[in-house]
């Protein structure tokens, strides 16, 4: 055999070899399983406030220590939505609440009732308003003389004082306990004198 010939044999096996080689390896992918394709992750999407209609169900709080009468028309007219006890809700249309208001002006500028619903306070602009109204959370923590009572008790309006210092007035009167420091410093604030006052109705001879 020629050294020529010898070379090309060579060379053929070479070639064998490889080609072999590379069927191995397509063999080995085609068997490899295919890779999922990633799930799409989307972000779920933030809920859009509902947009306020008339009939809209709005959710309303009574801030007070005694019942209260809300109606949709002077003079006992109309609707009447009645709350018991602090902290008592009743739900009423979004319609409904503005003629409460409307027939209530007062009430509402004082915090007599809270509106639960800050679309309400965000379609009327009345940040002004409840940026001196205190929720029923923050009248708890007054009335329990949490940290920061006395700050948040300035922060409300004369009207809404006036709410808290009956409070404490009628819990001197039932022979409960409230903290005599506290007392000082609300009644040195709104400027009434919670323990004469509670001395007076529980004994009006002493006025």
């Amino acid at each position: 055999m020629s050294e020529s010939s010898f070379d090309e044999k060579q060379k053929i096996a070479e070639m064998e070899r490889q080609l072999s080689e590379m069927k191995s390896l397509l063999a080995e992918l085609a068997n490899k399983p295919k890779r999922q394709p990633r799930e799409k992750i989307e972000k779920p999407k933030q809920p859009k406030l509902d947009v306020l209609s008339p009939n809209t169900y709005v959710k309303v709080m009574s801030l007070v220590n005694n019942p209260l009468n809300l109606g949709t028309r002077p003079h006992g007219k109309g609707k009447i939505f009645r709350f018991e006890n602090f902290g008592d809700i009743k739900s009423m249309f979004y319609s409904e609440l503005l003629e409460v208001i409307e027939n209530h002006p007062n009430f509402f500028q004082a915090g007599y009732f809270f509106i639960l619903d800050n679309r309400v306070i965000e379609e009327n602009n009345w940040h002004e308003t409840y940026g001196k109204i205190l929720s029923k959370e923050q009248m708890e923590s007054v009335y329990n003389n949490a940290d920061g009572a006395i700050a948040l008790f300035k922060t409300s309006n004369a009207k809404q004082q006036n709410v808290i210092c009956d409070y404490f007035i009628d819990r001197i009167i039932m022979g409960k306990p409230v903290d005599r420091n506290l007392i000082a410093e609300i009644s040195e604030i709104s400027g009434v004198d919670i323990l004469e006052r509670a001395k007076g109705m529980s004994d009006p001879d002493q006025k």
